[in-house]
């Protein structure tokens, strides 16, 4: 059975420390250990129900949706220039 570490401190489980969010493989005899099953009834350890494959990342050749920022004005060409500019005038000094 796979168990979390849901609390939020490290468990010492046979020689073996679980970080909290780590998943570990609990085998029988572990299962009966009685602090074992304090702490799943205590909420610091929790099983795995679902162990379903999550989705899959994109890849790098996905191109993802640029969302629109509505009151973002777009600069103008102007804009920009002068910014260089400034930039420029800034580095020169």
């Amino acid at each position: 059975m796979i168990l979390v570490n849901s609390s939020r401190k490290i468990i010492n489980i046979s020689k073996r420390a679980i970080l909290p969010g780590e998943e570990f493989e609990a085998d029988e005899t572990l299962m009966k250990n009685p602090v074992i099953k304090a702490f799943i009834k205590g909420g610091e350890l929790s099983e795995k129900t679902n162990i379903a494959a999550a989705p899959a990342a994109p890849s790098a050749g996905d191109k993802l949706p640029i969302p629109d920022t509505p009151g973002t004005p777009e600069k103008t060409d102007k804009e920009t220039s002068d910014e260089d500019s400034k930039k420029k005038a800034r580095l020169a000094k």
